[in-house]
């Protein structure tokens, strides 16, 4: 059943004073409603600006204390001035209080302006996907570890598999959603998935229900001795990083380098903590441009000298 926000009107009559005739009014023309304009054509669409955050109202946070999760979708139109208008859940949680604090929060928002593709503010019809509550917890299994062919052959990649949790706590329906290029890095991934048990998913009622889920999972040398690149950074070689490079590049044809994991925290660190590199205090414009130089510099030093150490080439560049 859809539930509506309710438009509530205030109907304010004044009453004349006693010996006093009553002022007529000037009729004032109906405001036109705004053309409503599909979501292809326009040239920016909507973005949340402000308002109530979901996972801040308290049903939502009593379900997520209960482990309850559930789904709901709400539809509106978003006016040209980013207001949401015509609210309604179009996919309920069953749960009437969480539903009725959904629409209030909607109500809150503020979007960024429709805009069409000649430039001006317009409204438009949008959906609203929400996740609600916390989804099961692992209870038993571990992450998935990179087997020692894939080592050898300098595989690496970000791994995301999609699977379904059972009411038993089961992981079923085990695939890969976004491949590694590498059957072996996907296939063990999708393995540690298969022997993990769950906590038993419950909807937002507290019942028995199914839970759909994803797995990210990122494989590098540079991430071994620890689980994380800030302990697998001090022992990574530059025969091992010029081999994993090299491979993601043939396997990724026409992919940019800033795909590449490992780049992208590189990229981080370079940023967050140029102390920490021996870089001292720089702005945001040198930290920017310090990333890439260093890491051009760490490729090519890394060439030449297979047994050093990536983090020592890098912190030169």
């Amino acid at each position: 059943m859809k539930r509506v926000i309710p438009l509530v009107a205030c109907l304010m009559l004044a009453t004349p004073a006693p010996g006093q005739s009553p002022v007529a009014s000037t009729p004032q023309p109906e405001a036109q409603p705004p053309t409503i304009v599909e979501a292809a054509q326009l040239s920016q669409r909507p973005r949340y600006s402000m308002g109530k955050q979901l996972d801040d109202l308290p049903e939502a946070l009593a379900a997520s204390r209960k482990g309850w999760s559930g789904r709901a979708v709400a539809s509106a139109t978003v006016l040209p001035n980013g207001v949401l208008s015509d609210i309604t859940l179009t996919e309920p949680t069953g749960n009437a209080v969480l539903d009725a604090e959904i629409l209030t929060a909607l109500a809150s928002w503020r979007l960024t302006s429709p805009v069409d593709k000649a430039g001006n503010k317009v409204a438009t019809r949008a959906k609203f996907p929400f996740m609600i509550g916390r989804g099961p917890e692992r209870l038993s299994g571990s992450e998935a570890e990179m087997p020692q062919a894939a080592k050898l052959a300098f595989h690496n990649g970000k791994v995301v598999a999609g699977f379904r949790i059972d009411p038993a706590g089961l992981p079923t329906e085990v695939k890969v959603v976004r491949s590694s290029k590498s059957d072996l890095l996907d296939n063990a991934l999708v393995a540690a998935i298969a022997a993990s048990r769950y906590e038993k998913p419950l909807d937002l009622q507290g019942r028995p229900a199914s839970y759909s889920a994803q797995v990210t999972q990122n494989f590098s040398q540079a991430e071994q001795g620890g689980g994380s690149y800030l302990t697998g950074l001090k022992s990574y070689r530059c025969d091992t990083f010029i081999g994993e490079l090299d491979w993601w590049t043939a396997a990724h044809p026409g992919a940019k380098i800033s795909e590449l994991e490992f780049y992208s925290f590189m990229g981080g660190v370079a940023f967050i903590a140029p102390e920490a590199l021996g870089w001292g205090k720089l702005d945001n414009l040198s930290l920017i441009r310090r990333h890439p130089a260093a890491w051009a510099h760490a490729v090519e030093q890394c060439r030449k000298e297979p047994g050093a150490r990536f983090l020592e080439q890098y912190r030169k560049g």
